[in-house]
């Protein structure tokens, strides 16, 4: 999945919903950010560099060596939709048990070394653990999609998504035991915070709807399917290739209904929605370039890459590619639409 390829598909999801034409000028990426609209800045200035996130492991069960597997669930630059808890990442603990373990024959190569194998499965527990948070996400925002009125068709997607990321999560979890490592999946999720602030009651405001969704689909997510995509072109590992490409076709899935859903809030809420929207692209934006980049102490980096692994650096240089070549064209799109298109999208999201 290129950058123009998934740029064309959320332009193509966009439109779908009422975008007449898509110029060749909203494809391009020769202006740096989406400025047309005042708020469209994605360039981390002002508030939003200072509201960086962190990771909030909701269960005290201890981690302890997880931390030294570097590549493990770095800030924002995850191939999976985040859950947000107002400036957090919130995802559970991976804990000793075998229940969120999927079938897998598979055993560990032979041919990596046993401080690569302890990396890789590290990891991939911690990706299990962020695919579940994931299914939490995706639940909220079928809670915000019914609180809202939403065409039945956002609201089944949305629920269908949270299903994916069950799968997701049991097949990371059998990776990391794939890779030597001891059976894992979740420990409880702290879903405490989780409709605070914009989100203090399940109504939440058609703003505080899009800009969540804007802030984990819009930019997490459309950065994570890049990420993934970067990973499974640089995987050799033919498990590992067929697991990741899965995994891709289905999250793609996830990050055209993320635009549509924005979509349909801006449709229904109008300028308020537009420029709460324009904000979280912004604050989601700072924050991914805030990441910290972590160093691979003992890993085969060669190895690292063949099983479906980047590093940090190279997530990086993904992610600034992403928020170049599709997140800002998109959203300059998104946020620049004519009213007339807007009251098309609203007439074509009705039931036929």
């Amino acid at each position: 999945m290129t950058p123009s390829t998934l740029r064309l598909r959320v332009l193509a999801a966009i439109g779908a919903s009422g975008l007449a034409v898509l110029s060749a000028e909203a494809c391009g990426s020769s202006a740096p950010t989406p400025a047309e609209h005042p708020d469209a800045s994605a360039d981390g200035g002002g508030d939003a560099a200072s509201e960086g996130s962190t990771v909030d492991s909701s269960s005290e069960t201890s981690e302890a060596g997880l931390d030294s597997a570097i590549d493990v669930a770095p800030d924002r630059l995850s191939a999976r939709r985040p859950l947000l808890a107002g400036a957090s990442l919130r995802r559970a603990s991976p804990v000793p048990r075998e229940d969120w373990i999927a079938d897998c024959a598979e055993t560990a190569p032979a041919d990596v070394d046993a401080t690569t194998l302890a990396a890789l499965a590290k990891a991939y527990g911690l990706d299990g653990c962020e695919e579940h948070a994931s299914v939490a996400a995706f639940a909220r925002l079928t809670l915000h999609l019914l609180s809202a009125g939403a065409p039945p068709e956002l609201v089944e997607m949305a629920h269908r998504a949270s299903l994916d990321e069950i799968r997701h999560a049991r097949t990371c979890f059998a990776l990391a035991r794939r890779y030597g490592g001891a059976p894992l999946g979740p420990g409880p999720l702290n879903l405490e915070g989780l409709f605070s602030g914009a989100h203090a009651s399940l109504e939440a405001t058609l703003p505080g709807i899009a800009a969540l969704c804007a802030e984990e689909g819009c930019v997490g997510e459309t950065l994570g399917v890049l990420l993934a995509s970067d990973a499974l072109a640089r995987a050799r590992d033919p498990f590992v290739r067929e697991v990741l490409s899965r995994m891709l076709d289905e999250e793609t899935s996830h990050v055209e209904l993320a635009w549509r859903v924005v979509g349909w809030c801006i449709t229904q809420g109008g300028e308020p929605v537009r420029r709460a929207v324009a904000q979280a692209i912004r604050r989601g934006v700072a924050a991914t370039r805030a990441t910290e980049v972590r160093r691979y102490v003992g890993v085969d980096l060669d190895a690292w890459n063949a099983h479906g692994r980047v590093t940090c650096e190279q997530a990086r240089a993904v992610a600034e590619h992403g928020i170049r070549e599709v997140i800002e064209p998109c959203a300059r799109v998104l946020l620049t639409r004519e009213p007339d298109s807007n009251a098309r999208m609203a007439q074509l999201a009705q039931p036929s």
